[in-house]
């Protein structure tokens, strides 16, 4: 805050009194910083938490720049569960109150990660901070499919086929896609949940029928989850 500092009833030599004077003031901060926020920016479009990607901390108030480098940054701004930013993890300052880290090779950053700045990180008074409730670092981003290993269909493939759909990131295994194959005659085909092969590749089957055709049709898959419990957007590019 500011103080008015005002200053009256002096006189000179000659008992001429001053005016009132109320032109000095002097800033008070007695409070202070607080880590408000943590966004994840995608920046590679991967749909997961990677090196190249950049958090953005938002502050309370203006910072002391120098308290968070780019060589303390692990130890200043600890991450939750023993993770870390990864190798040579880049510090900008975009402003006073937002800083940006730009995250290393071998990064373990995780959805629902925390941070809690230690006591030397400072606002630009020198005050410490004092962040009671560490933000999440969340990961908002739906996964989408990166790959369907199914591109054409035979007479001689009539009877069972298997289809393996490969997300762009690890994925809530309890969570099974839908998946059907529509623009046949035989329409819908609806691919059976055989369950998750790995984090990122779901496995389906269907009963494939010789109806004597020469057509396209549209994988669709919808209802799939990543970890972090976001459900994709129906996928009919395949």
């Amino acid at each position: 805050d500011t103080a008015t500092i005002s200053i009256t009833g002096a006189e000179d030599v000659a008992e001429n009194t001053m005016s009132a004077d109320t032109s000095n003031t002097v800033s008070v901060d007695t409070e202070n910083p607080t880590l408000d926020s943590i966004t994840w920016h995608d920046t590679d479009g991967s749909t997961n938490i990677t090196a190249t990607d950049y958090l953005e901390f938002t502050f309370s108030e203006d910072m002391d720049t120098s308290t968070v480098t780019n060589l303390n940054i692990d130890t200043r701004l600890p991450l939750s569960n023993a993770h870390t930013y990864g190798t040579s993890p880049t510090v900008t300052w975009t402003s006073n109150t937002v800083l940006n880290v730009t995250l290393g090779a071998n990064t373990d950053v995780a959805d629902n990660d925390t941070v809690n700045p230690t006591d030397s990180v400072t606002d630009e008074a020198g005050q410490i901070d004092n962040t009671t409730s560490p933000p999440e670092i969340q990961d908002n981003v739906a996964p989408t499919v990166s790959s369907v290993d199914l591109s054409t269909l035979y007479d001689a493939q009539a009877g069972n086929v298997t289809v393996n759909i490969t997300f762009s990131e690890p994925m809530n295994q309890s969570v099974n896609a839908t998946v059907t194959l529509t623009g046949l005659t035989t329409d819908p085909y609806t691919c059976t949940a055989q369950g998750w092969t790995s984090s990122t590749v779901f496995k389906c089957n269907f009963t494939f029928l010789d109806e004597n055709e020469n057509d396209t049709a549209t994988i669709s898959i919808t209802g799939a989850e990543d970890v972090a419990e976001n459900t994709m957007s129906a996928d009919t590019s395949n």
